[in-house]
């Protein structure tokens, strides 16, 4: 997370916040995994425009409602169903690589 956000120019404050809700979010989803033959994936996307953090909790459905988390550092939070497992999407916006 810190080369991502490094290379996309955020501050020192702004990674450190970026770093303490991908781990946050990450506990969240270890902790809803019950399934002990499959393994959560956490997949870093650096766009140009944005970097996006997709944790999978295989096995299990995303929440019908966002949980009533607010993570300092991240611009938005989405939760989906993808295949067998739940998504959690952590999106932080930056400027536009040159």
């Amino acid at each position: 997370m810190r080369v991502f956000a490094d290379a996309a120019g955020l501050s020192n404050d702004k990674i450190a916040e970026l770093q303490v809700a991908v781990l946050s979010a990450c506990n969240l989803c270890f902790m809803t995994h019950h399934d002990n033959t499959s393994r959560c994936r956490v997949d870093f996307h650096r766009l140009d425009d944005r970097i996006e953090v997709e944790l999978s909790v295989p096995g299990e459905k995303a929440p019908e409602e966002m949980p009533a988390t607010k993570w300092t550092g991240v611009d938005e939070v989405k939760c989906e169903n993808r295949e067998d497992s739940g998504v959690l999407r952590l999106t932080k916006f930056v400027s536009t690589i040159a």
